[in-house]
């Protein structure tokens, strides 16, 4: 019966015939694929990300140059400058 084992001769761990490496000698396309696919989401995740964020910025600028910002967290006086859904219209 033959016995298999890691150990050489000398006793020290048994050598593959390659160097060992983590970089594969043949491309790998799916890797490559796969890489550049995850890279495209990384970006397009970043420009929503910035998109929404200016969507809000936006609005809230022209918001704050009309309101001070003091006033907004602050005051305590309340005017709406258009009736709310279940007012009445005066004519």
């Amino acid at each position: 019966m033959t016995q298999l084992s890691t150990l050489t001769n000398d006793g020290g761990p048994a050598k593959p015939d390659r160097p060992s490496s983590l970089k594969s000698s043949s491309p790998r396309y799916g890797e490559k694929m796969t890489y550049v696919l995850f890279r495209v989401a990384a970006w397009l995740t970043v420009l929503i990300t910035v998109g929404i964020l200016l969507a809000f910025a936006i609005p809230s600028i022209e918001f704050f140059r009309q309101v001070p910002v003091f006033d907004f967290l602050f005051g305590d006086r309340w005017a709406r400058s258009r009736p709310a859904v279940g007012d009445p219209v005066s004519p």
